[in-house]
């Protein structure tokens, strides 16, 4: 579809969904960089008005960043994400307020990348919008934990400040996203992540991961759109504070179901990596890190840090060159992707029955049963299937 019509953007852009979904974030972000420069021509060209440079053209830049940030290109997601919002002016956004999912991007794209000082230098926009607003104090009050972490007042001021917009009549009567999921349900995980990162920061984990696994239940609720409109997904927040509660079995599964959910991400496969080590657990945790290391090929030189045993990391390497040289497979004019004879020739042995384990808070009545797959090899194959028609 990329190459068949060239002009019509959307058109070109849908391989992008198919590849984001099976963890291809680079044929995603290429797909869909063609498809903006097709919107761009034709606006320009066609002196194109209402939805179409309002909606499509913005949605495709807003993949751009979705695929970008997943593979950990926080360079690209910035840059993304303000030419994102850049699109739609402030006068629009009073008739249009569904178009502040698209505001809220670059405020999404500095919490996910620890660019803090720059969201506490933000000034408040002109246009005042009870969904944007709250987006705002939540973003500011991570940037306050994080810059000034013997200060929790700071935090908790815009925590006050988000929670008063939830409390705000007027968030209910104004539609805050294009797609069924309202402000207010966005705002609600907002505010449990907020409260849980402020009591994670006071060595309060319960507390914590009691407050994070209600956002993961909000979030997990919430009517599925692409791009998400929650990024990013709040399970990496909870493995990270099991994880720091020691708990580092069900920071495993978390991690786990993420990836089914978001295959081959590389912020969950690097949560995973860490909550195998801490159990000892060194082949398995030296496989995953292969895929991570795949996952995290374009991303920022501080994400890309080898993960694993340097021998068994070689030994993956020397495996995956094996496979790529080898004839085309029996019926087929295909070889083996890279990635695939990454994963391939990285994964553990099968198992003959999952393991199961039970992520349980003691802070509320909540359970959840997961099962740990140690790979989807079989949906490893997946994007070379596709590969003939996209």
């Amino acid at each position: 579809l990329v190459d068949l019509v060239p002009a019509a953007g959307p058109l070109v852009h849908m391989p992008g969904h198919i590849s984001a979904r099976v963890g291809r974030p680079a044929d995603s972000i290429a797909a869909t960089r063609k498809a903006v420069l097709a919107d761009e021509d034709y606006i320009t060209q066609c002196r194109a008005q209402g939805f179409y440079p309002l909606g499509y053209y913005p949605h495709n830049v807003h993949f751009i960043w979705l695929s970008a940030s997943f593979s950990g290109q926080g360079q690209l997601a910035v840059e993304m994400a303000y030419k994102t919002a850049a699109v739609i002016p402030d006068a629009t956004l009073a008739q249009m307020p569904m178009l502040q999912s698209f505001e809220v991007v670059p405020l999404y794209a500095r919490v996910q990348f620890g660019r803090w000082d720059e969201l506490l230098a933000q000034a408040k926009p002109a246009f005042d919008l009870p969904f944007y607003r709250g987006m705002w104090h939540y973003a500011r009050g991570l940037a306050r934990l994080a810059t000034a972490p013997d200060e929790p007042a700071l935090a908790q001021a815009e925590l006050a400040s988000l929670q008063a917009v939830l409390a705000d009549p007027a968030l209910a009567r104004t539609q805050a996203t294009a797609s069924a999921n309202s402000g207010t349900t966005l705002l609600r995980i907002a505010e449990h992540v907020l409260q849980g990162e402020i009591a994670a920061a006071a060595g309060d984990h319960e507390a914590a991961i009691s407050h994070l696994e209600r956002a993961v239940r909000y979030e997990d609720a919430l009517t599925y759109n692409e791009p998400p409109d929650w990024p990013p997904p709040v399970r990496h927040r909870l493995g990270r504070v099991l994880l720091a509660a020691g708990r580092a079995a069900e920071a495993e599964a978390v991690y786990w179901e993420d990836l089914r959910r978001h295959r081959e991400n590389g912020w969950a496969l690097s949560g995973l990596v860490a909550a195998l080590e801490a159990q000892g657990k060194s082949e398995l945790s030296t496989m995953v890190g292969a895929r991570l290391a795949i996952a995290w090929k374009d991303a920022d030189p501080a994400l890309r840090a080898p993960a694993g045993d340097g021998l068994a990391q070689r030994r993956c390497r020397r495996a995956r060159r094996h496979a790529l040289r080898a004839p085309p497979v029996a019926g087929t004019h295909r070889r083996v992707s890279s990635a695939v004879a990454g994963s391939l020739a990285c994964q553990p042995p099968a198992r003959q029955t999952p393991a199961t384990r039970t992520h349980r808070s003691t802070a509320m009545p909540y359970v959840e049963n997961r099962v740990i797959h140690d790979a989807d090899a079989h949906l490893m194959e997946l994007p070379d299937a596709l590969a003939d028609f996209i």
